[in-house]
């Protein structure tokens, strides 16, 4: 940044950021939202502000005591594959004000985005390529250093369930696939199950990709709670399989085998960790141009 002052004025006036005076005088850029959660933002090593390639990003709870383990998210620009400053404060911002959500939430708002501004059906990189408003720019933007995040955490769910298997002895996530319906031309295989630990149902549908290796186009229940009946994750795979008349009753069955079932410490303190999901929200209004 070629000159910080003018940098951290253009932020408080699109962002609402401002500076703030922490410990032993150091200062940090901030924002605190009615629900008590916040963003901060100073250089990496936290003793001060910070630069375009310099900068550490957090997103803290209510009542936040200032443990880095307790942040909802945070971003480092020396991350690999880290996005530009300002689509990273966005994204925090956004996190913030709306909590964070997993892959499925984020498809349904991203689907709602599109229809909302009469946008084509691309994806959000290929979306970016197009001629869009400054203010779409900026959502999608934004949008997709949140969806990197959900990615990161539904992996964390993998490792999760991955651990209590390995460690507990116990059947801690049913899997069933489900038979595609003939003629189905995108879809290639279909899983529903139960995962104990994270109390949800989850549905997966996987289509081949350019490399011939299976790729998951939609994936639910990768959060607590997210799908809570058989019939919530029936209802995502059934435009792709044939869906037995029984699936629903067997599904029951799986979640009732493992009400005895309780967390180990390591498991509990895994999922302590993991995103409690939220209702999909309405995306913040933004400024037409």
């Amino acid at each position: 940044m070629t000159d910080p002052t003018e940098t951290y004025r253009e932020l408080a006036d699109r962002d609402g950021l401002d500076i703030e005076t922490i410990g032993g005088g150091a200062q940090m850029l901030s924002r605190y939202f009615a629900s008590g959660t916040g963003v901060h933002v100073t250089c990496l090593d936290g003793g001060g502000l910070p630069t375009s390639d310099n900068w550490h990003i957090g997103v803290h709870p209510a009542d936040w005591d200032g443990d880095g383990g307790s942040l909802l998210s945070e971003r480092r620009s020396d991350d690999g594959g880290a996005r530009s400053f300002p689509d990273t404060i966005d994204a925090a911002l956004w996190t913030a004000e709306y909590g964070r959500r997993s892959i499925g939430a984020l498809t349904e708002e991203y689907a709602a985005f599109l229809k909302e501004d009469g946008l084509p059906e691309l994806s959000a990189d290929e979306l970016l390529h197009e001629d869009l408003k400054p203010h779409q720019r900026r959502y999608v933007s934004a949008f997709l250093v949140r969806w990197s995040d959900a990615e990161s955490e539904a992996q964390d769910t993998i490792a999760l369930a991955t651990y209590n298997i390995a460690t507990g002895g116990r059947i801690t996530m049913s899997r069933r696939d489900i038979p595609i319906k003939d003629g189905e031309r995108r879809a290639v295989r279909a899983v529903v199950g139960y995962d104990r630990p994270l109390e949800t149902f989850f549905a997966q549908v996987f289509e081949t990709d350019a490399d011939g290796e299976e790729d998951a186009f939609l994936w639910q229940g990768t959060f607590p709670g997210e799908l809570p009946t058989p019939r919530s994750a029936i209802a995502l795979i059934e435009p792709f399989c044939d869906v037995p008349a029984d699936l629903a009753a067997a599904l029951e069955t799986d979640r009732l085998k493992t009400l005895a079932q309780q967390d180990s410490p390591g498991q509990a303190e895994a999922k302590r960790l993991l995103i409690r999901g939220e209702p999909a929200q309405p995306r913040p209004s933004e400024p037409k141009d």
